[in-house]
């Protein structure tokens, strides 16, 4: 996204003048060019644990994540992958049964 800003101070020469020679993209006459980094809002993520004809699972915001043998690998791939969404900058929380207990999952090496 660019936006137009108009000309405040003289446009810039010498040492910090585009190597070019002129702007990479020129904006319109008169006017300086600026372009803005947008960043997408925090995504919240929730991980949720269960268990269905005797397979744990779990979801991801509702969508398939994974099916595991036991309580222990459930929780520990929910904590794995909320640890991961929040690593790339995003929050998460794990919920475990139906009651949707809050999992502490900062904590690698929580014993159940």
């Amino acid at each position: 996204m660019a936006i137009e800003i108009p000309p405040d101070d003289p446009p810039v020469d010498g040492p910090h003048a585009h190597p070019s020679g002129g702007e990479p993209d020129a904006a319109a006459p008169g006017h300086r060019r600026v372009n803005l980094i947008s960043r997408s809002p925090t995504r919240h993520c929730t991980f949720r644990i269960g268990q269905r004809s005797g397979v744990w699972f779990v979801t991801r915001d509702g969508v398939f994540y994974g099916d595991y043998l036991s309580q222990a690998q459930a929780t520990e791939a929910a904590c794995f992958g909320a640890r991961t969404v929040e690593a790339q900058g995003s929050s998460a929380r794990v919920l475990a049964g139906s009651g949707e207990v809050v999992v502490p999952h900062q904590d690698a090496r929580r014993k159940l």
